[in-house]
């Protein structure tokens, strides 16, 4: 099920205060949902080396999750988006 590694994502990348490394902006760059929905990339590859190995292992499986579903993984990402704006 893609909606555990993602809302996991999401939830630990509520404790970033911008998108800069934000494990979720980074996912979200990743699957191209940002360039698709708000027209532009949300964080810049430079962050990426300040993840931890826990981000990495959460973006892993979100992205797998993706992989795996991508239609359902849209949905979810769709729905988490939509709540917190």
């Amino acid at each position: 099920m893609p909606h555990k590694d993602i809302n996991r994502l999401f939830d630990h990348s509520q404790n970033w205060k911008d998108n800069d490394g934000n494990p979720w902006a980074i996912f979200l760059d990743l699957t191209n949902y940002a360039q698709e929905n708000f027209g532009e990339p949300l964080s810049s590859p430079f962050h990426y080396r300040y993840l931890g190995d826990l981000e990495r292992e959460l973006i892993a499986r979100a992205l797998l999750a993706f992989v795996k579903e991508p239609e359902t993984a849209l949905e979810i990402i769709w729905q988490l988006e939509t709540e917190t704006e």
